[in-house]
């Protein structure tokens, strides 16, 4: 009686989870010929420290023309970088 009963309630957990997996689709962003693409803030943060070794990331913002603002600190002095966010 007891493996009957297991029996069936694999079956119907099996059937349930069926469907999940066939629907599964990546989020996979498709980037089509010609579309401009925006640098990701963590990227303009990397390039903004790469062009001045030492300092540090204070903060950042996207501006109106999808470029960066990027706030660095080196040493006492804090500077803005501006880094270009369309590719």
């Amino acid at each position: 009686m007891y493996r009957g009963l297991i029996v069936i309630c694999l079956l119907i957990m099996g059937l349930a989870a069926g469907p999940s997996y066939a629907q599964y689709k990546p989020n996979i962003p498709v980037i089509k010929p010609g579309v401009i693409r925006i640098l990701p803030p963590s990227a303009a943060v990397n390039q903004a420290l790469a062009a001045n070794p030492g300092a540090k990331a204070l903060g950042i913002k996207l501006r109106p023309d999808n470029s960066y603002i990027v706030t660095l600190r080196q040493g006492s002095a804090v500077r803005k970088v501006i880094i270009p966010g369309a590719q």
